[in-house]
C-alpha cells in the first residue's frame, strides 16, 4: 500500500497536471480571499470556504481521480497490481490517500490567508476549524466517488 501511495503521489508531481492544478487552486483561492476578505476588511472566511467547497472541489476532485484506476486499465497495468502482494482494498486505499494528500497540500496554501486574517483581525477559531474539517470530509467523499467512477471506466474522460 505504501508503494502505491508513493507512486501515485509522485505521479502528481512528475506530470504537469499536478502543478497546473496547484497553481489554479492557489490563484482562485487568492482571488476569492482578496475580493471577499481583504477588500472589505472581513475576518470571516466563509466565502472562501464556500467557494472551495462549491466550485473548486467539483472541478478538482474529478481531475485528481479519473486517472487513478482507468489509466491502469488502459495501460494494462491493472493485472500487475492485482497480482502484487497488496490486497485490493490496499490498492484502493493507497490511491485514495495519495489523492487526498495532494488535495491537502493544495489546501495548506490557504493557511497563509488564515495567518493574514489573524494578524489583522480576530477571526472565530471554531468556525475556521469547522470549515477546514468540512472541506476535508467533503473532499474525501468526492475523491472516493471519483475513484469508484474511475474504476468503472477505461477512459479518463
Amino acid at each position: 500500500m505504501r508503494a502505491i501511495f508513493k507512486r501515485e503521489l509522485k505521479s502528481y508531481f512528475t506530470s504537469p497536471i499536478g502543478y497546473i492544478l496547484l497553481s489554479i487552486f492557489c490563484i482562485l483561492t487568492a482571488l476569492t480571499f482578496c475580493t471577499s476578505n481583504l477588500k472589505y476588511s472581513y475576518t470571516s472566511m466563509t466565502d472562501l470556504f464556500q467557494f472551495i467547497m462549491a466550485w473548486v472541489l467539483m472541478i478538482m476532485a474529478p481531475i485528481l481521480t479519473m486517472k487513478l484506476m482507468s489509466e491502469e486499465k488502459k495501460l494494462k497495468t491493472d493485472q500487475l497490481l492485482l497480482t502484487s502482494p497488496v490486497s485490493i482494498p490496499g490498492i484502493v486505499i493507497g490511491k485514495f490517500l495519495s489523492a487526498l494528500v495532494f488535495f491537502l497540500i493544495a489546501l495548506s496554501s490557504t493557511l497563509l490567508y488564515v495567518l493574514v486574517t489573524f494578524i489583522y483581525g480576530k477571526p472565530d477559531v471554531g468556525l475556521l476549524i469547522g470549515n477546514y474539517l468540512a472541506i476535508i470530509f467533503l473532499a474525501s467523499s468526492f475523491l472516493a466517488i471519483g475513484i469508484f467512477i474511475s474504476s468503472l471506466t477505461e477512459n479518463q474522460l
